[in-house]
């Protein structure tokens, strides 16, 4: 599944926004605007964790919304959005990838501004842009 995420995130940065992010082993403990979201398949639910720092929004900002004024519900909608990108896509591959619809894509929540090593993740990816990072990961129960 990590490397569907892969693809997943990449697709987004590099192909959508075009980005160029460099995948890392570690991130900067700082503060970052934090999400998660379900993708469940029959009874099996995983849960999927994004945090986002400040100046990466600034910049998917500046693609999606040039040279408007955000305010900190704005933000928190911006990380939803991004989740729902990411995760969607992720969930659109599985289930082509089987031929079936059996992944559902849950709604992201808003977790609020925290550090990433505040939750525990099975599998993680840590990506940095211009030296600002995103982290994304999840809790494995397949």
């Amino acid at each position: 599944m990590l490397d569907i995420l892969e693809h997943s995130t990449t697709h987004f940065y590099n192909h959508i926004l075009k980005m160029h992010i460099k995948k890392m082993k570690n991130i900067r403990k700082d503060e970052f605007y934090a999400t998660s979201i379900s993708i469940k398949k029959h009874e099996i639910e995983n849960i999927f964790y994004l945090f986002f720092s400040q100046p990466i929004l600034k910049e998917i900002a500046n693609i999606l919304m040039p040279d408007e004024d955000l305010n900190e519900n704005d933000w928190q909608d911006l990380t939803k959005e991004c989740t729902n990108q990411i995760i969607g896509h992720m969930k659109k591959s599985l289930n082509d990838a089987l031929g079936k619809d059996e992944y559902k894509l849950g709604i992201p929540k808003y977790l609020g501004k925290t550090n990433p090593s505040s939750i525990k993740l099975d599998e993680f990816l840590v990506y940095k842009l211009n030296n600002h990072y995103f982290k994304i990961g999840f809790n494995n129960h397949e």
